[in-house]
């Protein structure tokens, strides 16, 4: 089980295993759930405070456990949650193709045209 942070001031070449080595953006979580895909029990943790505009393609895990992926929130608890911003022409703030055993909160979700889609192909 891993905890990954993500912060505005992040930088994607770090492994985003600590606050001080968060990566920056929606892309680069994007490609680490697609390339090494994340596994049951791992965090993926948005700095609150922070805008993060694109899409979220969040993976799931093929794990045979119960415990899921966990899409939340780390920092100063008076700050705002961290904004996902689909903006436009974004379809979406957050979509996924199959996920499976996935768990998404204390994220704001705005500017999307819809705001999480989901799509099971199997």
């Amino acid at each position: 089980m891993t905890t990954y942070y993500i912060s505005n001031n992040g930088d994607d070449s770090r492994v985003g295993t600590a606050p001080a080595l968060a990566w920056q953006g929606l892309t680069h979580v994007n490609v680490q759930a697609t390339g090494l895909p994340f596994t049951g029990g791992d965090r993926v943790l948005f700095r609150r405070g922070d805008v993060f505009t694109g899409s979220l393609n969040p993976a799931g895990t093929a794990s045979t456990t119960d415990t899921e992926v966990l899409y939340s929130s780390y920092g100063d608890g008076s700050l705002p949650a961290p904004i996902l911003n689909g903006g436009e022409p974004i379809l979406s703030a957050i979509s996924g193709d199959s996920c499976k055993k996935i768990k998404i909160e204390g994220l704001h979700i705005t500017g999307a045209n819809k705001g999480i889609v989901f799509v099971d192909s199997e």
